[in-house]
Parts: C-alpha cells; sequence; structure tokens
C-alpha cells in the first residue's frame, strides 16, 4: 500500500532532478530529505486498522499527492511538502510520549493499589491473629470498610501521616472492643468508648 503510493513520486524526482542535478549528490536536497523522511516514518508500518497506522499512511498519501499536483518547476514545493511532514511526523512523536507516560502511570498506579491493598490486609490478618476469636460483625466490618479506607488512606498520605495513625488506632480499638472484658475497668471503658467512638455509628451494634 505505502510502495504503491510512494512510488507516484518517481516521476516527479526525476523531473525535479532535470531542474536540479545536485539532487543526487545533495543529502540536504529537499526531495531526497522528503524521501528519506517518507522512508524513515515507514520503516517497520505494517498494514494495519489502528489509528496510528491509518494517520501515517494518510500524511504520507496526502504529502505525495500534494507534491505530484503541485510541483512543476519549483523546487521550493519539496520543501513546504516536507516541513510539513517533519511537523506531523513531531506531533506523533510526542503524541506516542505522552500515551507512553499515561500507560506507565496506569501501570505503577495499579502496581501501587495492589501493594496497598496487600499490606493492608496483612497489617488486619496480623492483629486480628494476635487477637485470636473476633466477632462475625467485626470481622465483616474490616473487610467490608475498614479495609478500603486504610487502604486509600495508605495511598493518599501514606503511613507516616496522622490520618494513617488515627485510622489503626480505630481498627485496634474495634478489635479490642470485641474481645471478652473480664475486669469492670474494661467493660467501663468500652461503655465510654461506645458513647464516643472514633468514627460515628462504628462501634454501636457490635455485640
Amino acid at each position: 500500500q505505502v510502495k504503491a503510493v510512494v512510488a507516484r513520486l518517481q516521476f516527479p524526482m526525476i523531473k525535479a532532478a532535470k531542474l536540479d542535478f545536485y539532487l543526487f549528490g545533495d543529502k540536504e536536497h529537499p526531495a531526497r530529505q522528503l524521501l528519506n523522511n517518507i522512508g524513515h516514518a515507514v520503516f517497520g508500518w505494517n498494514e494495519g486498522n489502528d489509528r496510528n497506522s491509518r494517520l501515517l499512511f494518510d500524511k504520507i498519501e496526502s504529502s505525495v499527492m500534494r507534491v505530484v499536483h503541485e510541483f512543476v518547476d519549483d523546487i521550493g514545493v519539496f520543501q513546504s511538502v516536507n516541513e510539513d511532514f517533519e511537523a506531523f511526523l513531531g506531533q506523533q512523536t510526542e503524541f506516542a510520549k505522552k500515551a507512553e507516560a499515561r500507560v506507565t502511570q496506569v501501570v505503577r498506579g495499579q502496581d501501587d493499589l495492589l501493594k496497598a491493598r496487600r499490606h493492608v490486609a496483612e497489617l488486619i490478618e496480623t492483629h486480628n491473629r494476635k487477637a485470636g476469636r473476633l466477632p462475625v460483625a467485626i470481622v465483616e466490618f474490616q473487610r467490608e470498610a475498614w479495609h478500603d479506607v486504610l487502604m486509600l488512606t495508605l495511598l493518599r498520605e501514606g503511613e507516616e501521616s496522622a490520618a494513617w495513625s488515627d485510622h489503626l488506632a480505630t481498627l485496634q480499638l474495634l478489635i479490642w472492643s470485641g474481645l471478652p472484658k473480664p475486669t469492670i475497668e474494661d467493660r467501663q471503658k468500652l461503655l465510654i468508648e461506645a458513647q464516643h467512638p472514633l468514627v460515628p455509628g462504628m462501634v454501636g451494634g457490635i455485640p
């Protein structure tokens, strides 16, 4: 497909060489620069339906057709078309860099999310294991709500933040509230915490 389009430059190139014999010896000649830029642009190109492939093919085709229709005896036509083609390539390169950066950011974000999820799950499991058997209500609350609170806090503010310390303290209080209270002091403390929970509505309703 590309070869058929580029082949249409054959006669304009021959005509340009007749007007300017130095075309073959001058690497900076506009006609040679255009041909070289097109050649470099299609290196590794494959005929496909993806947007970038179609954009490149359409630009090559429009550039070649400009030369075919506009070139008579002014070599400047090659220079104008080549400058336009180089600007197109620069834009595509910039778009590709931005797209790659976005992909990298997404991958990094997914990796951070996975690490945070795993870290919080392990942290909760460690605290629960130390506490022993906990009421189902507490375990479900950890899994359905507090796990996400801790994970988002870890991602946004980090483990050194005050918010992380507060939420971790709430987790510890939540676990403690589900443990047996053998002493009067512990039972009184539980009543106080139930009246003034760190998170409104969290402690209330726990067996």
